[in-house]
């Protein structure tokens, strides 16, 4: 993973933290970002994908199937 890439990461997930009274480090990430996360930070997230019930799919309220997320939040990993 090259140092640009490394900081840019960096600054989206720096762009999407939670609130410290929440759980999750970051949320709200596009879908785009997260096989670059789990890359450089094997291991270290949990991931929980996010995203709204479509026509075809109707996602149960506590969860979300990934290949439906339109985005997703990481927690750490305990």
């Amino acid at each position: 993973m090259t140092m640009q890439v490394t900081s840019r990461l960096g600054m989206v997930v720096y762009n999407h933290r939670s609130p410290e009274n929440e759980a999750s480090v970051a949320k709200g990430l596009s879908m785009d970002w997260i096989k670059v996360l789990k890359a450089n930070w094997p291991g270290k997230y949990r991931y929980r994908y996010r995203g709204p019930s479509t026509p075809t799919y109707r996602r149960d309220p506590s969860y979300c199937l990934a290949k439906y997320a339109t985005s997703f939040a990481i927690y750490e990993r305990k």
